[in-house]
């Protein structure tokens, strides 16, 4: 089975908003500590705001670190798609209509209506044409299986 691991890309670009984001709100806390005119209401705002921003960054920074490494396999026959350790879901070629990519994002679609999406991968485009490949030589060489097995 050919492997596909997702891109390390996507953490540095999470750390790098994580420190802007933190020198942000070192910026603004030496600001409203010099300036007369704030409140409690503008530091509570601050408060809020900042708590806002740097939680859900650290969610996807925990989100990103604890997606297993591999995250896509696809050989002849099936296409795995890994969420986690514990979950991972095997569709066959015969089951499938379309792959498809918004930014950064592949979208697998199936003939049971489901859609499965696969993020942090370096270049999900050349990812879908080749699957796009696969599934077109599945449809070419084995049509009475692609048709025959509908939902």
């Amino acid at each position: 089975m050919i492997e596909v691991k997702k891109a390390q890309k996507f953490l540095f670009y999470y750390i790098a908003g994580l420190i802007l984001t933190l020198g942000l709100l070192a910026a603004w806390i030496i600001l409203l500590v010099n300036s007369n005119g704030s409140e409690v209401g503008d530091i509570w705002l601050l408060a809020i705001l900042f708590t806002l921003l740097i939680g859900g960054e650290l969610a996807f920074i925990f989100a990103f670190l604890r997606r297993p490494q591999v995250v896509l396999r696809y050989d002849d026959k099936v296409i795995e798609i890994i969420y986690s350790k514990r979950k991972a879901i095997t569709i066959p070629y015969v089951d499938l209509t379309s792959f498809g990519t918004t930014k950064r994002t592949l979208l697998v679609m199936t003939k049971r209506n489901e859609m499965r999406s696969i993020r942090f991968l370096a270049n999900p485009q050349a990812i879908e044409f080749v699957l796009k490949e696969r599934l077109n030589a599945i449809i070419v060489h084995q049509a009475d299986e692609y048709f025959n097995n509908l939902p």
